[in-house]
């Protein structure tokens, strides 16, 4: 007995079977009605043949089904439109405006540049500080406004404030400060500054020292090298007459902070 659906199976199929196939909607799959079959369906459904002749939609329908289609093809994108608007009325479809009538238009637009085209809708935005336009459309700043006001030490204030601080490699440097009694204050807050770089610690007796308090390994991950991080802090600060202590935070000991601090002190 042959396999249903196989080749044998179809060959077996009787003739009558074949004349009222009952084999499901794969049956018309690849299959085409010839043009003499489409033309009679068409005549049998035109005119007061369709069904939905004489038929009127309201207004309210009318706005339903806009709606509904607007929301397909926003959603959906107009990629399978083939080139066709769905808003083209059928009497425009496949017109071509002529060049007399598009230089016209031009010369009649010519003068409508800025505020008094009707489709103005306020130019670029402007930058809140400098009035200048922003080459980014919605900008409050321009590039070189929006530099400025980051690194202003208000803003940076703000930025290091929101920051978990002190740390506890901080901490840890403090509460040894605390207990010998040492001549420094924590201002890793953002209360303190010399060229929008903010110490750890400054010296409360006059004297020009800070103090950065690092880990090597974090240095040199965010800031590319931790000597040129140092170097850079160390040019900054001398402008300024400033001298650093720079305590790493690896295997540190409370001998090791205390050390550090005091010989710093006697070289002054």
């Amino acid at each position: 007995m042959a396999i249903k659906g196989s080749q044998e199976w179809h060959k077996n199929i009787s003739d009558g079977r074949k004349r009222n196939p009952t084999l499901g909607p794969r049956y018309w799959l690849g299959k085409k009605h010839d043009d003499e079959y489409k033309r009679k369906m068409s005549l049998a459904l035109s005119g007061k043949n369709n069904p939905r002749y004489g038929i009127k939609l309201n207004k309210e329908l009318k706005e339903k089904i806009s709606t509904a289609i607007k929301a397909h093809y926003k959603i959906n994108g107009t990629d399978k439109l083939k080139g066709e608007r769905p808003q083209t009325s059928i009497a425009l479809k496949g017109h071509f405006v002529s060049e007399a009538t598009k230089r016209k238009i031009a010369i009649k637009a010519s003068g409508k540049i800025g505020k008094i085209n009707p489709n103005w809708k306020g130019g670029k935005s402007k930058c809140k500080d400098c009035g200048n336009e922003t080459k980014v459309w919605h900008a409050k700043r321009c590039k070189k406004c929006q530099l400025i006001y980051l690194y202003t030490k208000e803003n940076l204030s703000r930025i290091i404030g929101n920051r978990p601080r002190p740390s506890k490699l901080e901490l840890k440097i403090e509460g040894v400060i605390k207990k010998y009694n040492l001549p420094y204050k924590f201002v890793g807050d953002g209360k303190f500054f010399i060229e929008r770089k903010c110490p750890d610690f400054i010296n409360i007796n006059g004297e020009k020292i800070a103090i950065e308090a690092y880990y090597k390994r974090h240095k040199d991950k965010f800031n590319g090298s931790c000597n040129s991080w140092m170097n850079e802090r160390k040019r900054i600060f001398s402008k300024y007459g400033w001298q650093i202590i720079f305590i790493e935070g690896q295997d540190l000991t409370e001998d090791k902070i205390l050390n550090t601090c005091k010989a710093k002190i006697s070289d002054n």
